[in-house]
């Protein structure tokens, strides 16, 4: 008490000399020396008389007055500089005035003690950073005063709170050492920057023990104290030898330098001890199936839709007998498959109505936005995280989480269907990755600047990842988004890409600055109420800034001023974990290490939250292939049949790289009365693929007792004895598609897997070829209808049709019967719930293309022969197949108007727009289209004779 006492006296008493020499010291000047400004300026004429004649003391008094004002100035911005960086908690700017400066930081520096308040907060040893108490005399240290030597993972304020009991008691060690030099070549002139070896004064009641070496913690940034200060109450660098403190396996610092991919580390960086328990406790088989499923699949499914969008602009231009470009490279088209298999299906709109039903529900009962930091989803339970325990009860149906101390909002899923209104809550969601229990969800809004640090091959991948999220896809609401480093991304125009850091902090720079004039005008708000309450207003949308080069130290000033020290709606993830001049860091971290338990995994932290995940990145050869989808995909040039990738589609087999593979030596599969010891349970789940419906009632046998495989529109096999379950369908479907070459064993072991990396076993292959042999009967010669060939080939029986063989028989003849009979095999669009990830893309927009080509035939020829109904059956029966398909579009209008019916060209137009924003929100019918439409509404219809 008498030590606090005493220090409260020293900080009272340094401010008083601030006082005087700030206050008092120009009023005495000016009391007894006058003003320093002259009544007048003095001409050329007036020094040299003045210099030439005597002095009689005036003007030296004069010189020494003026002098004495200078120092004062001086003085006066050296503590004005010093005062403001310990009120921000930042380093003051270097003056080069000498020792006036230092002078002041010392008076500034013994006046904030006046005003520091000490707390006495609890902590084990083991959870803060420790160091060893020097005894030691050095010529300047007198020889009673406590030292302190820094090691890396020391903060000031952890060194206050071991030796002092109390952080907050730091700045009584910082007015000790203020000015004294380190022995390093630096001084102590900033208490947010302390170097390992350095030796610092402690106050003379400072108390503890050494520790050793083995019981230090890790180098790392500390994630923030239980203290007001502001520099120490946030996430904030440590004493390390260099900067760019990484998850290491040591105690020690690891050496690092900036990259344009992140913190770069001399050699390989592995998982920390605490993250690397972490990971030990989410368990990589304890998750959720459904969790590394949504993961990935939400991302997979956003890539999926805007590929979509950009293909119906593709299809758009094509013309007929042509096909739209696609990569000629097998790899990348095989990484387009794997991404239609990790699709999620409807749980992420269960999602979405969730956030939905939360908006809706704050606004309907007026409360405050709560602080939402992100969302936790598990098998039956949506959480919403929050920062701060909200003032109000969460609007029904949420509910407080029970033992979560008011920090978490809860929802049982599935969620009831949402409004349809759009939701504007939380713009910044991203996915972070699975847990143990499911996954994560955090607002990039509410952490402000998140830093991505670790190996610099995982920041990238999760970097490239987070920022093809955002490209693609939107959780809830609208947000503006900036690339930079992200050039793979640009074709799809949904953000804005920068080729540095500064161009991008010159784009927020500008947006800031237009917010700013629009709060000075309403006065003080949240942006993120505005946002709710105004949500078309675009100056209260969200900025997400994603960058895969690590900023400097000034760029990441100026990104933390834009947006923690601003008033919001901006957000920023960007490589690295940088320190800027004055010692500060992005709020957040992502902390990244090698998964010890997943191959090619990635396990990671989120400082300050401690909360650990596992993302599901995309590796950069994906990256690429994605990249080069889009790329391919925004090229409108149509490209010939027999062009790469589509030369191996014109004729069976259909799925020629299936068809391809090698026979094996595979025991063949016995005839169903052969199989010894009785069949599985048909029920058996291994046949049973999830989220795949079992198909409707076998359809009945076609003329003459064949087996007809039906792909033009949903999956029908019609002919089976029995009903087939889902994986027997597939499986003569595969068949079928491979005939007349059939498959081997090893190809279907692949194609049965739920994806290309995960063949099904071979047993389980020939049970199921047994089961469906059984289910679907024999041919009417008595043979099976699923033959082995020989050396594990499998074939199906002559007897077996496949619809689309039949359809491109028919529509290559030209004749308008046979085009009538092909287009009266469609049934709508091809493939519908039967897509599964061995299905060639090429295939699919071959299938789409001649669909396509053959009713727009037919339409014109139709309409030509003055038949205008015929036309638009024609049209609408390729509409079935290809709804968006605005060459039938035009056909329609078209027979519509010969048939003098205005409103049935009015309502084609109609339903053309809507087709069109089912596949691309917001796009443009081609211009062809709307000159169509504007001539045909614009003339008189002549009366064609109705067929």
């Amino acid at each position: 008490m008498i030590g606090r006492a005493r220090t409260v006296l020293t900080g009272l008493a340094a401010l008083a000399v601030l006082a005087a020499l700030i206050v008092g010291l120009p009023l005495a000047l000016y009391r007894f020396g006058g003003s320093p400004l002259p009544r007048r300026m003095p001409g050329w004429h007036d020094l040299v008389r003045r210099l030439a004649s005597r002095d009689d003391g005036a003007t030296a008094l004069a010189v020494v007055r003026d002098c004495a004002w200078l120092a004062w100035l001086l003085f006066t911005v050296c503590g004005l500089a010093e005062a403001q960086a310990a009120v921000r908690g930042r380093r003051a700017p270097r003056l080069l005035l000498g020792g006036i400066q230092g002078a002041a930081a010392q008076l500034v520096a013994l006046a904030a003690l006046a005003f520091s308040a000490p707390t006495s907060i609890g902590s084990s040893a083991a959870g803060m950073p420790v160091v060893t108490l020097d005894s030691m005399a050095t010529p300047d240290i007198a020889a009673a005063s406590p030292t302190v030597t820094v090691h890396a993972g020391d903060c000031l304020w952890s060194i206050a709170q071991r030796y002092l009991g109390a952080g907050d008691r730091y700045p009584e060690i910082a007015a000790l050492n203020y000015g004294r030099p380190m022995g390093d070549g630096q001084v102590f002139i900033n208490p947010s920057v302390i170097r390992p070896g350095w030796l610092l004064l402690l106050p003379a009641s400072a108390v503890g023990a050494a520790a050793s070496p083995a019981a230090r913690t890790s180098a790392g940034p500390h994630v923030g104290h239980a203290t007001a200060d502001p520099q120490y109450r946030r996430r904030h660098r440590t004493a390390a030898d260099q900067e760019g403190n990484g998850v290491t396996n040591t105690g020690s610092a690891v050496p690092a330098k900036a990259a344009a991919t992140g913190s770069a580390r001399t050699g390989e960086v592995a998982a920390s001890r605490p993250l690397a328990e972490h990971a030990d406790r989410i368990g990589a088989d304890a998750q959720l199936p459904e969790s590394a499923v949504f993961v990935t699949g939400a991302l997979a499914g956003a890539v999926l839709t805007s590929l979509a969008r950009l293909r119906f602009r593709q299809r758009q231009a094509r013309r007929r007998g042509r096909r739209i470009a696609l990569p000629a490279n097998s790899a990348v088209l095989a990484t387009e498959q794997r991404l239609h298999v990790a699709t999620p299906g409807e749980s992420i709109e269960t999602l979405r109505h969730a956030l939905a039903c939360l908006e809706t529900g704050l606004l309907a009962t007026g409360q405050q936005l709560p602080d939402v930091i992100g969302l936790h989803v598990t098998a039956d339970v949506l959480e919403v995280l929050l920062t701060a325990p909200a003032a109000d009860a969460p609007p029904a149906p949420y509910a407080v989480s029970p033992g979560r101390q008011g920090m978490c909002w809860q929802l049982a899923l599935p969620a009831l269907g949402g409004p349809q209104t759009p939701c504007h809550l939380l713009p910044g969601l991203v996915t972070m990755g699975a847990t143990g229990d499911g996954y994560l969800l955090l607002d990039l809004e509410a952490l402000q600047v998140t830093g991505c640090d670790g190996p610099p091959h995982l920041v990238d991948q999760v970097i490239s990842t987070i920022a093809t999220e955002l490209a693609t896809g939107q959780w809830s609401g609208w947000y503006e988004l900036i690339l930079v480093g992200c050039d793979g991304l640009a074709s799809l125009g949904r953000a804005e890409h920068c080729d540095t850091v500064d161009q991008a902090l010159s784009v927020l720079e500008d947006r800031c600055a237009r917010t700013a004039e629009r709060i000075a005008e309403r006065g003080p708000a949240s942006i993120r109420e505005l946002r709710l309450a105004e949500p078309d207003d675009e100056d209260w949308g969200l900025t997400i800034l994603v960058s895969r080069i690590e900023p400097s130290a000034e760029q990441l000033t100026r990104l933390l001023d834009l947006a923690v020290e601003s008033w919001g709606g901006l957000a920023a993830l960007v490589a690295g974990d940088a320190e800027t001049a004055d010692g500060r860091m992005a709020p957040t971290a992502l902390q990244l290490a090698p998964d010890p338990q997943v191959p090619d995994g990635i396990v990671a932290n989120v400082a300050p939250l401690q909360i650990t995940v596992r993302p599901h990145a995309l590796s950069g050869p994906e990256y690429d292939a994605i990249a080069q989808l889009f790329g391919q995909a925004a090229n409108v040039s149509d490209v010939g049949p027999q062009d790469l990738p589509y030369a191996g589609y014109d004729a069976p087999p259909w799925i020629p790289h299936a068809a391809a593979f090698q026979p094996d030596a595979e025991p063949a599969v016995p005839s169903a009365g052969e199989v010894g010891g009785g069949e599985p349970s048909e029920t058996d789940p291994a046949d049973i693929r999830t989220g795949y419906l079992p198909l409707a009632a076998a359809a009945a046998a076609p003329p003459g007792g064949r087996l007809d495989v039906q792909i033009l529109g949903p999956l029908v096999i019609a002919g089976a004895a029995e009903q087939l379950q889902p994986k027997h369908a597939e499986l003569v479907l595969a068949l079928a598609l491979a005939a007349p070459a059939g498959l081997s064993n090893s190809a279907l072991r692949s194609m049965l897997g739920a994806d290309p990396d995960h063949p099904r076993p071979s047993d389980a292959v020939r049970q199921t070829i047994a089961r469906a042999r059984r289910r679907l009967g024999r041919a009417s010669d008595g043979q099976e209808l699923i033959i082995h060939a020989g050396k594990g080939q499998y074939l199906l029986h002559p007897e077996t049709s496949l619809d689309w063989s039949r359809f491109r028989e028919l529509a290559r003849s030209g004749r308008a019967d046979d085009l009538r009979a092909a287009l009266a095999l469609v049934r709508g669009q091809p493939f519908t719930g039967s897509y599964f990830w061995w299905i060639d893309i090429p295939l699919i927009e071959t299938v789409r293309a001649e669909i396509v080509d053959a009713a727009e035939a037919l339409a014109e020829f139709e309409l030509l022969a003055g038949a205008p109904r015929a036309a638009a059956r024609a049209a609408r029966a390729g509409l079935a197949a290809e709804p968006s398909a605005e060459q039938l579009w035009r056909a329609v209008m078209r027979a519509e108007h010969a048939g003098g019916n205005q409103a049935g060209v009015t309502e084609a137009w109609r339903r053309c727009l809507d087709a069109i924003e089912d596949i691309a929100p917001g796009g443009d019918p081609h211009p062809d289209t709307a000159d169509v439409y504007r001539q045909l509404t614009s003339s008189r219809p002549e009366r064609a004779r109705a067929r």
